[in-house]
Parts: structure tokens; C-alpha cells; sequence
């Protein structure tokens, strides 16, 4: 799952790949926000960049990154990830079911804090899309279909 629609749950969080608009972004926030970042290399000079611009702007910089790493050492706090996977490669599949878990671990622990408006947000979020979509021919409501199961 996405990240973005994961944390739709726990924070007004914004989640950007685009170096230039994270750059933007971070001249946006305050000492209260947090980027977190994510590195399988911790090689990586444009989010050493993101971090470095995050340190002037005050604000706080987690890594999920390799121990030792430039990107580790440059975070605030940094959580050891240290994958055999060839980093080189495009879409190296442990990396990204790796990173996927640790997404969902670290919005659970979010989430856990306040269950109550964690909830709330989610079906806020899940109900501005009611009737954004088309239904194909013939399907019935799924409040309908729920209610004859």
C-alpha cells in the first residue's frame, strides 16, 4: 500500500518523491514536523540534501537506512537497515516488501497512540471518495450487496 494512503489514517502528512518539491515542502514546516526517510544505500545525495535543509529548517529527520551510512549519521534518529538486496537495481523486491512492513509498523505505532481519531480520520478520508466513482454495468450498491450477504 502507498504510503500517503496508509498515514491517511493518523496525520495530514505529505508524502513527496520529487527532490524539488520536498525542498519546498521542508521550507514549509515547523520544529513539531518530522521527515522520515526511507534508504536501502544511505548513499543517496539528493535526500542528503532533503536532510541537510531539513537540520536548517529545525526540523527533526528519522532514517530507516544502513548503520554507518551518510544518510544514518546525518539523521536524527536513525533506525539500522541493512538489507543484502542490490540497491542498483530498479525495483529490487526485498527492499520494497522490507520497506512496505516497516511503513505498516510505524503507522501502527502511530495509530496505537489514539485509535479513536486514527478511525475517524481513515473513514473521513474513505467517505470523501463515495460517489467519486463509476459503478460498471449492472453492479449493485455495496451497501445493498452487504446487506443480502
Amino acid at each position: 500500500m502507498d504510503i500517503s494512503q496508509r498515514l491517511l489514517g493518523v496525520t495530514a502528512s505529505v508524502v513527496e518523491t520529487d527532490m524539488f518539491h520536498m525542498l519546498q515542502r521542508l521550507y514549509l514546516c515547523t520544529p513539531e514536523d518530522v521527515l522520515v526517510v526511507f534508504s536501502h544505500s544511505g548513499r543517496l545525495l539528493d535526500l542528503l540534501e532533503v536532510m541537510a535543509t531539513a537540520g536548517k529548517t529545525g526540523v527533526s529527520t528519522v532514517a530507516f537506512a544502513p548503520p554507518g551510512s551518510p544518510i544514518a549519521a546525518r539523521a536524527t534518529c536513525s533506525i539500522g537497515l541493512d538489507l543484502p538486496d542490490d540497491t542498483d537495481l530498479a525495483n529490487p523486491s526485498l527492499t520494497r516488501i522490507t520497506t512496505a512492513m516497516l511503513i505498516e509498523s510505524v503507522v501502527t505505532t502511530i495509530e496505537m497512540q489514539n485509535p479513536e481519531k486514527a478511525g475517524r480520520r481513515r473513514e473521513l478520508a474513505q467517505s470523501a471518495l463515495v460517489g467519486r466513482r463509476t459503478r460498471p454495468r449492472g453492479a449493485r450498491s455495496r451497501t445493498r450487496r452487504l446487506a443480502a450477504d
